[in-house]
């Protein structure tokens, strides 16, 4: 998976995610257990708004330069950090091909 002139893994997608997600929201990381990553980002947990996910969204397509189907949002894959890291994922990969 290529980023600019990087070449990026899962583990790459992940950690980029993961600081942007922490960046954009400013969560206490000391709140969230360590399996946040499969929590409704919308649940009791973490809270966002639907308004929170649709910038995430937008963040995510610009920050890895990708276009996320509306089908992958209304299958469900948009609502915790492992359904996005796979969307991402899938995407990345279509454009290195």
């Amino acid at each position: 998976m290529i980023k600019g002139d990087f070449i990026m893994t899962k583990l790459d997608i992940a950690a980029t995610l993961n600081t942007l997600f922490f960046e954009l929201f400013k969560v206490d990381k000391t709140k969230l257990i360590s399996s946040y990553w499969d929590e409704d980002l919308m649940g009791e947990r973490v809270g966002l708004a639907p308004r929170d996910l649709l910038y995430l969204f937008t963040e995510i397509e610009r920050e890895f330069n990708i276009l996320i189907p509306e089908e992958d949002v209304v299958q469900g894959h948009f609502r915790s950090l492992k359904g996005i890291e796979g969307v991402i994922t899938k995407q990345v990969n279509l454009l290195c091909q």
